[in-house]
């Protein structure tokens, strides 16, 4: 039945979209309607909607509701997981740096790799992220510039990790893709420490130098029977593109499996929230939408949207920073625009549909 927003009450579920001024749903059928939402119908000058009242809120798990569409509650705010690294975590990211770092001086010194040593002080920390990823979260924030490589290699094996067991992976294929992440700069040690410690802009010999690592990464787990000749491929691959315009052979789309695919985003997206020497960092959602839309057709789009719905862990109440530095908070998500939900600012309470303000976007999720 049509009912009058004005009288619009908290429990009511709607029968049919509520179309907005752009011809596009506003709020989609079979949202259970909360004061946010009844604040969004109402700054957007809806008079009326299609709504029938419900008797249990039980009965809204037979209505398809989904959290990526409303609050499946009428809790006014859902609090945005945890918001910092917890002890035994950071305790073993912490170890797993600084083994990585003592391994590869021994590589750079002409020691073989032993696969064995790297899962020894790395696969804790996947086995962590397994019962609680949300930890995978907050990483980048303890790179530094000095050991910014060290960091990046066991990121990106844990980025790498958690997207492949996202996309359905069986866990030995995914502890593979952890693996081929965390590996796959291993090559580095045989590029010149010079070039490898330079603060400054590389001449075109020394990036083609740098574009040789790949393969020198492979060779030097070409032997290794505890990785599989996929895993040794994407190690190969990680700096491929869909396109053609990766290196080091220029592979295009249809020479480029998924396992590649996974290790090259996550190692574009950790590369670009962190500070190193040749750019300043990127908060990980507007990474997130870097390689979506000014990187497009490089990377694999289901890969991106996967990486989406881990980092882009927003809810209604979170709070965030805007790109314009102004404060709001989330009052509504949208299942097909996940970064880009609707935001009321703190200082004026102003509402901003950030899917169609397209120069806004949200830079951080605050505490």
């Amino acid at each position: 039945m049509k009912i009058k927003t004005a009288n619009l009450k908290v429990g009511y579920i709607l029968t049919e979209d509520v179309i907005g001024k752009s011809l596009t749903p506003l709020v989609p059928k079979k949202t259970m309607i909360t004061e946010q939402i009844i604040e969004v119908l109402r700054e957007f000058a809806i008079e009326e909607v299609v709504a029938e009242q419900e008797e249990s809120l039980q009965l809204s798990s037979d209505l398809n509701i989904t959290g990526s569409d409303i609050n499946k509650t009428t809790n006014i705010y859902q609090k945005h997981g945890q918001t910092e690294l917890s002890l035994p975590f950071d305790k073993l990211y912490q170890e797993a740096v600084q083994g990585y770092k003592k391994d590869f001086k021994n590589w750079q010194a002409g020691a073989g790799i032993e696969v064995g040593s790297v899962r020894g002080y790395f696969l804790p920390l996947l086995q962590m992220l397994e019962e609680d990823y949300t930890n995978i979260l907050y990483v980048h924030k303890l790179a530094n510039i000095e050991d910014y490589f060290y960091h990046h290699s066991i990121s990106v094996g844990l980025f790498s990790g958690i997207i492949a067991q996202r996309m359905g992976f069986e866990k030995g294929e995914y502890y593979q893709a952890a693996l081929a992440g965390c590996l796959a700069d291993i090559g580095m040690a045989k590029v010149s420490n010079y070039i490898f410690r330079k603060k400054g802009t590389l001449t075109d010999d020394e990036i083609s130098e740098i574009h040789t690592h790949p393969i020198n990464s492979l060779k030097m787990i070409q032997e290794s029977s505890s990785l599989k000749s996929s895993t040794k491929l994407a190690i190969l691959q990680h700096h491929e593109r869909l396109d053609g315009s990766g290196y080091p052979f220029g592979e295009n789309s249809k020479r480029i499996p998924m396992l590649s695919r996974i290790i090259a985003v996550a190692d574009a997206y950790h590369a670009s929230i962190c500070d190193h020497l040749y750019k300043e960092k990127k908060s990980p959602i507007a990474s997130i939408i870097e390689l979506m839309e000014d990187y497009f057709g490089k990377f694999d789009i289901k890969v991106l949207e996967v990486l989406m719905s881990i980092v882009a862990k927003l809810s209604i109440g979170t709070k965030v920073l805007l790109s314009n530095n102004e404060k709001a908070e989330v009052i509504y998500m949208k299942s097909a625009a996940i970064t880009r939900p609707i935001v009321k600012t703190t200082l004026d309470s102003k509402i901003i549909d950030l899917e169609k303000k397209r120069d806004l976007f949200i830079k951080e999720i605050l505490k």
